[in-house]
């Protein structure tokens, strides 16, 4: 096995092959999404540590989501970008379909924002470097991701970033396009909640998101979102609008990317991921970036593999699963 520089404890990579789903010792619940939970697993009789996402096949079923967990597993296993979560292998059993991955014990990026309320700009333009380069990446694949937001994204053992959760993630038609609509509120791009206007909308959705996320860094608020007991409606009416408040305070390189990355019209908003990383606001060299040489505003205090301090702690244990003729007999090839 692969193992961490700093702490020998925590997997990297390595054949899994041999590795089975029984002889993982599963810890608490460390994160939770639509259709999975997240939780750290021991190899038993070794320290070694990774995370194991699982989602229930009864869900898969009754929303067919057979195309997202497909999509999920195939785009993770081309994955190769420092700041991309990193799969190990996959599993299933009568309930489940298991993504075994490297562990971020740093927590996610929300959990940092929320304890600081807002960033300073040089330490939002670290993450933002950092997450730029896993979305490119996950575009050079032919994807585009869909579901940008401070929550999908980890922090290493180092503090640099980790992107995670690609189950949003989905390859557009030969002419680009993409008529499903997913994604969080907040972060949806005009195109996407005028889709039976525009004939759906295309890749540079993710650079939309990437310009809301810059403003929630700075300000520990989205844009279009005014407090957490809005209705969709109320945020999509203000996205329609596109009319975005900047606090005093926030700097002006910030803005600027802002309001270029979330312009209305698609014809004069930055697109082009070259522009993007030519833009004024990064004057960065990307090559430290993509190399990790960047040094990180933060990095976890860890001190034994049950450390799980920077993940939240009101995650509760699901209902136990009843039995399910539909799942037991269903095997999702691939897994």
């Amino acid at each position: 096995m692969t193992t961490s520089k700093k702490f020998s404890w925590l997997i990297k990579g390595g054949n899994f092959t041999n590795v089975a789903l029984s002889s993982l010792e599963q810890g608490r619940i460390i994160g939770t999404g639509l259709m999975g939970t997240v939780r750290p697993v021991k190899l038993s009789g070794r320290e070694g540590y990774f995370a194991l996402k699982s989602v229930r096949k009864d869900y898969i079923h009754k929303h067919n989501d057979f195309r997202h967990v497909t999509n999920e597993r195939v785009l993770m296993e081309a994955l190769s970008n420092p700041f991309c979560i990193k799969l190990l292998r996959t599993y299933q059993d009568a309930h489940n379909v298991y993504f075994a991955m490297e562990l971020a014990v740093g927590g996610e990026l929300f959990h940092r924002l929320s304890r600081k309320t807002s960033f300073p700009p040089q330490v939002a333009k670290f993450y933002v470097c950092e997450i730029f380069s896993a979305i490119n990446h996950v575009q050079s694949l032919g994807y585009v991701y869909r579901d940008l937001k401070p929550e999908n994204v980890m922090l290493d053992e180092d503090g640099h970033c980790k992107l995670v959760d690609f189950g949003f993630s989905t390859q557009p038609q030969a002419n680009g396009q993409i008529q499903t609509m997913c994604g969080t509120p907040a972060y949806l791009s005009p195109e996407q909640l005028d889709g039976k206007f525009t004939n759906g909308y295309t890749k540079i959705v993710d650079w939309w998101s990437l310009g809301i996320l810059v403003f929630e860094l700075m300000t520990g608020l989205t844009p279009f979102c005014k407090s957490n007991s809005e209705t969709r409606y109320e945020i999509y009416l203000r996205i329609l609008k596109n009319n975005i408040r900047f606090p005093s305070g926030f700097d002006a390189p910030s803005r600027a990317l802002v309001q270029r990355l979330c312009h209305s019209d698609v014809n004069k908003r930055l697109v082009d991921p070259l522009k993007i990383s030519e833009d004024d606001y990064f004057t960065v060299p990307w090559e430290a970036v993509n190399a990790r040489k960047l040094v990180p505003p933060f990095v976890p205090r860890i001190l034994k593999p049950e450390d799980h301090d920077h993940y939240f702690n009101q995650y509760r244990e699901p209902p136990k699963q009843a039995d399910s003729a539909t799942s037991n007999n269903m095997n999702i090839e691939g897994f």
